[in-house]
């Protein structure tokens, strides 16, 4: 089946835009738009009574798009070597099952209260667990189920701050991490993150703080920036320069988002089809 006019004209304009751009990123604004457009809502979202963008009910054809992404990188959970033990046993199959349920409610096999319990308690508060057995690239297949999931069952934001399944997708497919695994998730090297996203203002989205991000330490990106450091224990100073920061190589980027944008979202759109006549 074809896609609609105005959705083909824009994925035009995006493959254009990340084959020229030196990075070869979908940037989220983009990707927002393409999943708006997908689920029929205009750019002038309503808004809530405190200001707030409300959460957009997606149609089925997101969901479909999020389940055919994340199986294509379900393979970097399963082939890590990370279940070693009985502790990280117990979540082998955890990604798996987060996209059986979104496709059980996409063919009405479960009751959706069933479902959003399901979710609630097993699922949306991913296992702390796994963040210190896994690298960055192999725990962002988890978000990704996990993001098709509660988008499925909640609706998406209109700009996809939280359940981006699709930045999951890329980082697990396109992503590494040279650290030990669960370096990149402990709590001070999300402070020193945050620190410098703060400090950086309105830049921390422009593609040149991005370049930054990967070729330089975070701690001197903090001590440029004029941050008080004279204060960190030795340890994390050391921890911090020997950190590498996580990158996606630019050809599997790409490589993935044109998969995305001319593979994956009209085969969504044709099941999503076939399903509406059934």
């Amino acid at each position: 089946m074809t896609l609609p006019e105005e959705i083909q004209n824009l994925i035009g304009e995006l493959l254009v835009r990340i084959k020229t751009s030196s990075a070869h990123k979908l940037n989220r604004e983009d990707r927002a738009r393409l999943l708006r457009m997908l689920s029929g809502i205009s750019i002038s979202e309503e808004k809530t009574n405190d200001g707030t963008l409300s959460l957009i009910e997606v149609k089925p054809v997101v969901s479909w798009l999020g389940l055919i992404t994340s199986y294509k990188v379900l393979p970097v959970w399963e082939e890590a070597k990370i279940f070693q033990s009985v502790e990280e046993n117990i979540y082998r199959f955890l990604p798996g099952e987060m996209l059986e349920l979104t496709r059980r409610v996409l063919a009405k096999e479960v009751d959706v209260e069933e479902a959003n319990l399901k979710l609630e308690n097993d699922f949306y508060f991913l296992p702390i667990t796994m963040t210190k057995f896994s690298t960055e690239n192999v725990y962002s297949v988890l978000e990704a189920c996990r993001s098709t999931l509660s988008m499925t069952l909640w609706g998406m934001e209109p700009d996809i701050l939280l359940d981006d399944y699709a930045a999951y997708a890329c980082a697990a497919y396109a992503g590494i991490d040279e650290n030990e695994p669960g370096l990149w998730n402990e709590t001070e090297l999300h402070m020193i993150y945050g620190q410098i996203e703060s400090l950086m203002g309105e830049n921390r989205n422009s593609e040149e703080f991005s370049q930054i991000l990967e070729t330089k330490n975070p701690l001197e990106i903090l001590e440029g920036l004029g941050f008080f450091t004279e204060d960190w224990p030795e340890e994390m100073r050391n921890k911090f320069r020997a950190y590498k920061p996580f990158r996606c190589v630019p050809l599997k980027t790409l490589e993935f988002w044109e998969w995305w944008l001319t593979e994956a979202i009209p085969q969504a759109w044709d099941l999503a089809q076939e399903q509406v006549e059934k």
